[in-house]
């Protein structure tokens, strides 16, 4: 899961900049650097949807541990609200933007091809007024993923940094959840625990003490020398 977020994060610090700047380049001069802007910029967005996608089918085959226990419910529903809602605006947003670029007349062929080599086919007609509205919903969802964000790293500062901080202070343990599926390789590794009556759970008891061990030892006081055969008449 760490690596479907971090690739994310990596690929949103190459969209979101693209994004802002793509409309302040202006001029037949730098039309090529427009161009080159838009295909980072598209590519990226492309590959953050199928992270996202994939990181959903990771996530219900491998579901995360709950929050603490101790966190307040409102801080509980904020945190399902934005992780939520970021993981919304993952999926939304490169869909909208790619389908402006297809509604605008410009799919994303030749030079802006995907990553620069496949080229994908076109999915409608050219239509201005289709084109416009997405392009307005495109930029609002963009600022709205970037509010998104800053709520989503702003909690997790509260919570790995100050929260822990104000608990150490007040001498109050932060309580963790198990990891996923910690139990169950616990188990597995423990082994099947053994039924009563098998041979594991039976003690080793000791066998039958020998006489001579079971008899008390004589003492030197009552150590006599035995008796010899009584000499005969005859001699």
């Amino acid at each position: 899961a760490k690596w479907f977020h971090w690739i994310t994060v990596g690929l949103m610090a190459i969209a979101l900049p693209t994004g802002f700047v793509i409309k302040f380049i202006t001029g037949e001069a730098e039309g090529a650097y427009k161009m080159a802007f838009y295909a980072i910029h598209e590519s990226a967005g492309l590959t953050i949807l199928f992270a996202a996608l994939a990181r959903i089918v990771w996530k219900m085959r491998n579901p995360p541990p709950p929050h603490p226990s101790d966190l307040p419910p409102l801080m509980k529903t904020a945190a399902m609200a934005t992780h939520h809602g970021l993981y919304a605006m993952l999926i939304l947003q490169p869909i909208m933007g790619f389908l402006a670029t297809n509604a605008w007349g410009f799919p994303m062929q030749g030079r802006t091809a995907y990553l620069g080599l496949i080229d994908l086919p076109k999915f409608m007609e050219a239509s201005t007024g289709l084109a416009t509205v997405l392009s307005w919903g495109h930029t609002i969802g963009g600022y709205l993923l970037v509010l998104l964000l800053a709520a989503h790293i702003g909690a997790a500062i509260f919570h790995h940094a100050i929260r822990l901080l104000l608990r150490r202070r007040a001498g109050i343990a932060p309580a963790r959840a198990p990891a996923p599926g910690a139990l169950i390789r616990a188990r597995r590794l423990q082994g099947p625990s053994p039924a009563v009556g098998t041979t594991r759970s039976r003690r080793i008891r000791p066998g039958p003490a020998s006489t001579s061990a079971r008899m008390p030892a004589a003492s030197n006081s009552t150590r006599r020398a035995a008796p010899g055969p009584a000499p005969s008449a005859a001699s």
